[in-house]
């Protein structure tokens, strides 16, 4: 029996070390991080073997403490949105997933993550050419309109247009 435990340990830190993403394993007791996995020690900057608590690397604690919260009550969390600090003091957002399990009977979070800073830094770009273009459209003395080719329909006008064919907006979008 024992020997069957110990190869499903090992089988269990093999597929953990071999991740192709960061996994963290910590302990909600205390904090402590009782594993990481290469990939997580190299995204957050540290040595694998190091003393850490899992305070460490949250950019705000308070979305921490809502994580134990929710934790607490579910068991779980799925792909949630946060903002992680490394201990260079580098903050990045990140796609995290935890689970409760059990450890050394005793109860431990396995967690996963994804750095999704480039794809928050492109959405954040985006949204600001919306809101640069919208400006532009609206503000335009030329009258303009954006139609929907396939349906056929107008989607918007600015002022310029409403005033030039003399229809409130409401009658013109959606036809």
């Amino acid at each position: 029996m024992e020997i069957a435990l110990a190869r499903s340990e090992e089988r269990f830190r093999n597929l953990l070390d071999n991740a192709p993403f960061p996994v963290v394993v910590s302990l909600p007791a205390t904090g402590e991080v009782a594993y990481m996995n290469q990939r997580a020690a190299d995204q957050v900057g540290i040595d694998r073997g190091g003393n850490y608590r899992t305070l460490d690397f949250y950019a705000d604690h308070t979305d921490r403490d809502r994580l134990l919260a929710h934790l607490r009550a579910t068991g779980s969390v799925e792909q949630l949105e946060i903002r992680l600090r490394a201990a260079t003091g580098r903050v990045f957002w990140a796609y995290l997933s935890v689970q409760q399990i059990p450890m050394d009977e005793r109860p431990a979070y396995i967690t996963a993550f994804l750095d999704i800073s480039e794809r928050k830094q492109a959405e954040l770009q985006l949204q600001q050419s919306e809101r640069r273009f919208s400006r532009m459209f609206h503000g335009s003395p030329a009258a303009s309109l954006i139609t929907d080719f396939v349906q056929g329909t107008v989607k918007d006008v600015n002022a310029a247009c409403v005033a030039l064919l003399g229809k409130p907006y409401d009658q013109l979008i959606g036809h």
